[in-house]
């Protein structure tokens, strides 16, 4: 049997969980680069700055685990198109030690009930344009309305924004043994169901940091045409698999 390798030479994997692998400098003292900003809503103008998506991510996490009991293992879904607050609640659920399972937000109320129900969320983050599918979907999946919140500062009927979550404290982000790190599911994504239902892939903390490494060592190893400017436009929908990823990169 021919065993077929890359030319490209195999990369070390950390074993550390997302969070960590995103701000290794965690406990360290902040520096300037953390007041840079890292994301920008390309409709609203709106900006986030490393250290605000740091200490919100981290303020929505202890929000999660102290106003609805939110725990290690529990999934949110994400119902929303991209806007810049979509990292905060990935890298707060992450924190906090749930999974994220984002949904396309173009689903009917059948579709999303399904992925719902299929990937055990309790928890909705959804935006006002399609709350009226994320609150019948919820419905029949068996979610309260009050785990359902909106991204935005508005609140609408009794939805509340998901800033209300925001704690008083920032949480400390989970970590994990490396064994842990191998088996813990951080997201749940899920195919486009062309061929039948749509279904769920578990990637694990360790996959998604393999992955990242992957990424950056073929583009600079085979001396890729990208051009690092320092800005990446991001076309692809969030709830892609493959943007998942590429937001943990950049």
């Amino acid at each position: 049997m021919v065993i077929l390798r890359s030319k490209i030479p195999d990369i070390d994997i950390p074993t550390v969980g997302i969070y960590q692998f995103i701000f290794p400098d965690e406990k360290n003292v902040s520096d300037d680069k953390d007041d840079k900003t890292v994301f920008i809503d390309g409709l609203t103008d709106k900006k986030l700055t490393l250290n605000e998506l740091k200490s919100n991510s981290k303020k929505f996490a202890a929000g999660l685990q102290d106003k609805i009991n939110f725990k290690r293992g529990d999934v949110l879904s994400i119902f929303s198109p991209n806007q810049v607050d979509y990292v905060t609640v990935i890298f707060g659920t992450i924190a906090a030690g749930g999974v994220v399972s984002p949904a396309n937000p173009t689903y009917t109320v059948e579709e999303y009930t399904f992925q719902l129900k299929d990937s055990g969320s309790s928890v909705i983050v959804t935006h006002p344009l399609f709350l009226q599918v994320a609150v019948k979907a919820a419905t029949a999946a068996k979610i309260p309305e009050s785990n359902i919140f909106l991204f935005g500062d508005e609140k609408i009927n009794e939805i509340l924004p998901y800033t209300s979550l925001f704690g008083d404290r920032e949480a400390i982000p989970l970590e994990y043994t490396p064994e842990e790190v191998k088996n813990t599911t951080a997201y749940i994504c899920y195919s486009s169901g062309t061929s039948g239902k749509q279904k769920g892939v578990e990637t694990t903390h360790y996959n998604v940091v393999a992955n990242v490494l992957q990424i950056s060592k073929v583009e600079i190893e085979t001396n890729s045409d990208m051009v690092y400017v320092g800005v990446l436009v991001y076309l692809i929908p969030f709830f892609f698999f493959l943007c998942e990823h590429y937001l943990n990169e950049y």
